[in-house]
């Protein structure tokens, strides 16, 4: 048998509990999230996904432009985030919006992904932060990878071509 209970508030106002048992059924459904196995199949796959030169070549170029047009930075990056197709690099993109979002700075940001950022980008930006540059840096730091992905392509290209 439900049972319902109505409690009447100082203003006068009543209100009715759910009974027991709704409770108790909401509380199992809520706990009962299906697993999608896709999903985290996905999630560790896109890890394993890798960042490509040109991919950040073009993430420091386009970011250098949105700073030098007055976009704050955290909006360009969640500009470039919208924008960005590889789904690894978009979730770095992504985590870097929000740690500059939670106060640190955008080098210490990058710092975090030493992985995929070297040290002389890290440090340029930090440059770029100091001196109030970020975009020259930016732009300078596009114009690095660059020439290194170019140089990388031809050392590996002649490593190939039979002798």
């Amino acid at each position: 048998m439900e049972t319902n209970t109505f409690h009447i508030s100082a203003s006068g106002a009543s209100t009715q509990d759910e009974p027991a048992e709704k409770k108790q059924e909401k509380a199992i459904k809520s706990k009962k999230k299906p697993l999608n196995i896709n999903a985290l199949i996905n999630k560790y796959l896109a890890k394993l996904t890798p960042i490509k030169d040109d991919d950040k070549v073009s993430f420091f170029r386009l970011l250098a432009t949105m700073i030098n047009a007055g976009i704050s930075l955290t909006k360009a990056l969640r500009i470039l985030e919208d924008q960005i197709e590889n789904i690894h690099f978009k979730q770095i993109v992504a985590d870097i919006a929000t740690q500059i979002e939670n106060g640190l700075s955008f080098s210490e940001a990058l710092a975090a992904y030493n992985k995929y950022f070297n040290d002389a980008q890290i440090g340029m930006v930090e440059s770029g932060e100091a001196t109030g540059r970020l975009n020259q840096a930016l732009l300078q730091i596009a114009i690095e990878t660059e020439k290194s992905a170019q140089l990388t392509k031809k050392i590996k290209g002649a490593m190939i071509y039979p002798i």
